[in-house]
């Protein structure tokens, strides 16, 4: 019963988005604007194609088992690794391959 309630909700949600972003104006155009947001979206296909990579390698250097009865802050630190290190790898792939492989493709040259 309460999945129906979730799925809703997330309907009403990405209903309200859509709205939001309809138009060049208003909060979630706004946000969306975001500097941050913008340069994610940038680095997004260049996560796309790495993320997989970065998470076998985390799994055999850093598996859950090995610190799941750690302290609550190491778990955290460790979930900020998991987190950071997939956007860091995005963010020199794009820079280091995309954007010179596009300039390649388009000018010839790098």
């Amino acid at each position: 019963m309460g999945e129906q309630y979730v799925r809703a909700l997330l309907v009403l949600l990405c209903l309200i988005v859509i709205a939001g972003l309809s138009t060049d104006e208003g909060g979630v155009c706004k946000f969306m604007g975001k500097p941050v947001l913008k340069y994610l979206g940038l680095i997004s296909y260049s996560l796309y194609m790495t993320h997989a990579i970065v998470e076998k390698v985390f799994k055999t250097l850093l598996p859950v088992s090995s610190y799941s009865d750690s302290s609550f802050s190491i778990c955290v630190l460790i979930f900020g690794v998991y987190v950071i290190t997939p956007l860091v790898v995005a963010a020199v792939t794009y820079h280091l391959v995309e954007e010179r492989s596009r300039k390649f493709i388009l000018y010839k040259k790098l």
